[in-house]
């Protein structure tokens, strides 16, 4: 299955790949957590900060993660992370990462950390090469997992609030993002097109 752990940034795109055989949706920030309850869905909250650390103690000991990332992460070995190739327009697998996703056992979680839509596209295509695994989109929570020397971070984790963490240390992206989720209220608030296509996306993710 693909998790994918939506914010109001990459709805859209998760509403036109979405695949109910195939795709699990969570609510991931506190904005779209707000206008769910306005529109009287019903979508689970579970920001993809607290899903590496719900499986801390169990998953990570066993070593079933998998980790592809956008930089190399110091706290994983060489052999549970590889490095995305910077995804201009295009999302492809390279050929190495297609043979060792393809030998992953089943049940394995992949874990992907790279921005949305792009890691929500990635995901489809690694789900062609191997439909038995857990992939999850989880964005920037991959970078702050395990950071156990930043106790303030840790406290928003699972909260629906870490963009205040990262407003501190990504100001520039976090402020890029901000804008973007203001600018998706104002739109389904206020154009009904938009309006309309977030009903289809609640309707739709309800039957997961």
């Amino acid at each position: 299955m693909i998790n994918h752990y939506v914010n109001l940034i990459c709805w859209r795109e998760v509403l036109d790949l979405y695949d109910r055989q195939r795709d699990i949706i969570w609510i991931d920030s506190v904005s779209l957590r707000f206008l769910v309850f306005i529109f009287g869905g019903k979508i689970p909250f579970r920001p993809g900060t607290s899903v590496l650390f719900s499986y801390k103690n169990h998953s990570m000991r066993n070593l079933n993660w998998f980790f592809l990332t956008s930089k190399n992460l110091y706290y994983l070995s060489e052999r549970h992370q590889y490095v995305l190739p910077y995804y201009r327009h295009k999302i492809w697998v390279p050929e190495d990462l297609e043979n060792q996703i393809s030998i992953l056992p089943y049940n394995s979680n992949v874990a992907i950390g790279i921005s949305s839509p792009k890691q929500n596209l990635l995901a489809c295509e690694l789900f062609k090469i191997n439909a038995a695994l857990n992939i999850h989109c989880l964005g920037a929570a991959v970078d702050q997992h395990h950071d156990e020397n930043n106790k303030k971070k840790s406290l928003f984790i699972g909260s629906g609030f870490q963009w205040l963490s990262f407003l501190f240390s990504s100001p520039k992206r976090t402020i890029s993002k901000l804008r973007l989720t203001i600018f998706e209220i104002y739109l389904i608030c206020f154009c009904s097109i938009t309006r309309a296509s977030f009903k289809k996306f609640l309707k739709i993710i309800e039957k997961n």
